[in-house]
């Protein structure tokens, strides 16, 4: 035994090398796995969705056209006339399963109240039903028409059955 001290005789302490970062463990594989099946999930469902409103975009387009030929010329008869057959377009659309083309008068627009949800409750589609047979309509009462027919276009919804196809 040498009478030299021991702790010389050590070496220096020895680090592992660093962990790689590639390639990456299971786990990470599965959540980029599960993340892109849910990225392209959300794109099929924005682009269905945008599919299935598109007659909405176009109808809301065709109430704004209506709107300002009414602002323009005054022609309350023109206006309750195109804004009764777009709705009836739309609604055609949106519910092909109901009879629309029977509904008239004030079951037209007891059907267009009640295809609205819950929330808007406020709209008054009484114009529509005898708007037409009238020699000329109030100007509040065909601006508040306008607002009436825009909420429905943006707001109806298809009360769909759990024993539809649809």
């Amino acid at each position: 035994m040498n009478a030299n001290d021991p702790l010389t005789e050590l070496k220096d302490i020895h680090l592992p090398e660093a962990v790689s970062w590639w390639p990456p463990a299971m786990g990470w594989w599965l959540l980029l796995a599960l993340g892109l099946s849910l990225f392209i999930v959300c794109i099929w469902w924005w682009q269905r969705r945008r599919k299935s409103n598109a007659y909405r975009r176009q109808a809301l387009q065709e109430l704004s056209k209506i709107y300002s030929h009414w602002l323009q010329n005054n022609d309350s008869y023109y206006f309750i006339h195109n804004v009764q057959l777009l709705l009836r377009r739309s609604a055609l659309t949106a519910y092909p399963a109901q009879d629309i083309p029977a509904l008239n008068g004030d079951r037209w627009a007891a059907w267009l109240q009640s295809s609205l949800p819950t929330s808007s409750a406020g709209a008054d589609f009484t114009a529509l039903g005898s708007g037409l047979y009238k020699a000329k309509q109030n100007t509040d009462n065909i601006q508040t028409l306008h607002q009436d027919c825009r909420l429905w276009l943006e707001k109806h919804r298809p009360k769909k059955s759990r024993f539809s196809n649809d």
